[in-house]
């Protein structure tokens, strides 16, 4: 098995665990911190163990000799465009887990934790959106390029969605702001990068 598709199963089945099973609806702090504190714990040991495990089941690789340049452009185009959605992912993960802890231990207003989680995280989309849609727009990359700008546009409208996460945690519990619906307006821009990056390629590719 490649390395690109054991690294897309290391850290997607471990995103999609952390996805499906937050306590998005928990109704009081103590209950979300409790279930997603295991939650968590599972996604980090399932990765850690599908990632070991993997390269114990196919320890070996493609020969690099073995592939054509067009090949090994081609694999290099994807690495970079993966590892650019995997940056995005784990700074918005972090980001979302600093605000938590802040929220638990009460050091910043419930609305400043929210704030500065949904905005910050957007900001690292609209970044790694930018580095994406600005690079030199070449004809072999375009299928990449277009998949990972639809796959950035669509955590960020994820995170945007789930950012009322963080009052969970606020002690005592905090209700929201505002609905999940009406916190998809944050992903605008980053939508909106994200659409002028496939555009740039659409229009500029070579």
């Amino acid at each position: 098995m490649r390395s690109s598709t054991n690294s897309r199963i290391t850290y997607g089945i471990p995103l999609a665990i952390l996805a499906v099973f937050t306590p998005w609806r928990a109704a009081s702090s103590a209950e979300f911190s409790s279930n997603f504190l295991f939650v968590g714990a599972v996604a980090v040991i399932v990765h850690f163990a599908l990632r070991y495990g993997l390269r114990w089941i196919s320890p070996g690789s493609t020969n690099s000799l073995s592939r054509a340049p067009m090949e090994d452009q081609s694999r290099e185009l994807r690495s970079t465009l993966w590892r650019s959605l995997k940056f995005a992912c784990a700074t918005s993960l972090t980001i979302g887990l600093a605000c938590i802890a802040l929220g638990k231990s009460q050091i910043v207003s419930s609305h400043g934790i929210f704030l500065v989680s949904v905005i910050t995280q957007q900001l690292a989309f609209i970044a790694v959106g930018y580095y994406i849609g600005s690079r030199k727009p070449l004809a072999a990359e375009m299928p990449f390029r277009v998949v990972s700008l639809i796959a950035l546009a669509g955590l960020a409208v994820f995170f945007a969605w789930s950012s009322n996460v963080t009052l969970l945690a606020y002690k005592p519990p905090v209700s929201p702001y505002s609905s999940n619906s009406a916190n998809l307006l944050y992903a605008i821009p980053a939508i909106a990068m994200a659409f002028w990056g496939i555009a740039r390629s659409l229009l500029k590719r070579q």
